[in-house]
């Protein structure tokens, strides 16, 4: 596909209160392009939620395999 987007899921990390006490704890998840994002709910870092094997995962399991 020509001009597709990559996307990955991203997660909110905080932890406690967020939202300056609004809100006991967020837990927002959505698929976003590849980048950098923060939460629309509480305004914190999103983090990228790997999804299947990393590529050190996939060298170690061929290795083994040898």
């Amino acid at each position: 596909m020509r001009g597709a987007k990559l996307q990955a899921t991203y997660r909110c990390m905080s932890e406690g209160q967020v939202n300056n006490g609004l809100k006991e704890f967020c837990e927002f998840e959505f698929k976003f392009e590849e980048g950098s994002h923060n939460c629309p709910l509480c305004g914190s870092e999103l983090k990228r939620i790997p999804e299947g094997k990393t590529v050190s995962e996939l060298l170690r399991q061929g290795l083994r395999k040898k």
